[in-house]
């Protein structure tokens, strides 16, 4: 005797509440925030700095992240802060002020930042490795837990933070995504990292089309002030 077949309407109805259901995993909801922000591209013009603001935005608080800072090139060949998430005030004004030179990039570089290469996009600073002066405790979010003891792999220190350059299809340099820790005090897990990579090639295309950035300077935290860049 043959088995009775599936009712077609059953298979229609058991794919869709089985869509629906993927929807509410956390998973879904990256998928939903990435699909929203590249909606971005869609719209004539586009301004470049409200593209890398909600980068900023959509990682840091997808991925519970303490801070989230992403830098680019500007016309003079520096590379400025461009737009954060997370950070307070006053060390936003710090850290918007700082120039960095392309060859400050490179994972060790003498009287600069120690770096560890975690793959070929990331590298990870660790707090042990860069002893903060005095003027540099400024530009820090939470300055009073500096030095607190290590007590696992996972542990983030405050002075611990991953950058994930920006690199078009030549490798050039076109800027960088700076992360902390989680508000948990934990690195970013791998499949984090790779969220972060793939953030990387997408502000990689955007900043692509539209050049360096042209800085101005403004008081708004959340605003770091740009001439906008339209693509």
């Amino acid at each position: 005797m043959q088995p009775k077949a599936i009712d077609k309407e059953i298979v229609k109805r058991s794919l869709r509440t089985s869509y629906l259901g993927a929807r509410s995993d956390h998973s879904s909801r990256l998928l939903d925030g990435f699909s929203a922000l590249l909606a971005r591209f869609h719209k004539h013009p586009m301004v470049l700095h409200d593209f890398v603001q909600e980068a900023a935005n959509f990682l840091q608080r997808q991925f519970r992240l303490r801070w989230v800072m992403i830098g680019q090139k500007s016309p003079d060949g520096l590379y400025r802060y461009e737009a954060m998430s997370g950070v307070r005030p006053e060390v936003w004004e710090k850290q918007s002020a700082r120039t960095y030179t392309k060859e400050e990039f490179a994972p060790e570089v003498e009287g600069f930042f120690s770096a560890a290469e975690i793959s070929r996009l990331t590298r990870v600073y660790l707090e042990e490795d860069n002893p903060l002066g005095v003027e540099d405790l400024a530009k820090v979010n939470r300055p009073v837990l500096l030095k607190s003891r290590r007590r696992s792999q996972e542990d983030a220190l405050e002075g611990d933070f991953l950058d994930t350059l920006i690199l078009n299809s030549d490798n050039d340099l076109l800027g960088w995504i700076d992360c902390s820790g989680t508000i948990t005090g934990k690195f970013a897990d791998p499949m984090t990292i790779r969220w972060i990579e793939l953030m990387s090639a997408v502000l990689a295309a955007a900043m692509s089309t539209q050049g360096p950035a042209s800085p101005v300077r403004s008081s708004g935290p959340e605003n770091p002030g740009t001439t906008p860049n339209l693509i």
